[in-house]
């Protein structure tokens, strides 16, 4: 009896952990309320494209200039990984892409959104918009 109960809820913290780290709803950036917004319109002055492996992205900052346009692009070198950057609302998924322009000042997470194993907690970065 004992085994099964632990085995139950061994898979129910599993499927929990899971579930809360996935992310598995696309979030659109949205201009409301945000220091940034989408733009569709092929106007971006650079591309800056961010590495995930394991663990770790492959700078620890990244920096844009307030009102510059650029093209973020999101890929995986090593693992399955996704990026989540806090307060803009931009997530992105291996290979994926989108435009944006930052419009206020300010430093903002980048983060892991996809359960990627024991370092997951500590995969971030920071984007400085100056």
């Amino acid at each position: 009896m004992w085994k099964k109960t632990f085995r139950l809820l061994s898979w129910i913290v599993i499927i929990v952990a899971l579930a809360a780290c996935g992310g598995n709803g696309q979030q659109e950036p949205n201009s409301k309320n945000n220091s940034a917004s989408a733009d569709q319109s092929g106007s971006a002055s650079r591309e800056i494209v961010i590495w995930g492996s394991n663990f770790k992205f492959d700078q620890e900052e990244y920096v844009v200039s307030v009102g510059e346009t650029v093209k973020l692009t999101y890929r995986n070198e090593q693992g399955n990984h996704g990026i989540y950057i806090e307060g803009v609302k931009v997530l992105l998924r291996h290979n994926e892409q989108t435009e944006i322009t930052f419009t206020e000042p300010g430093a903002y997470e980048i983060i892991c959104n996809i359960y990627c194993g024991a370092g997951h907690a500590g995969m971030k970065a920071k984007l400085i918009v100056q």
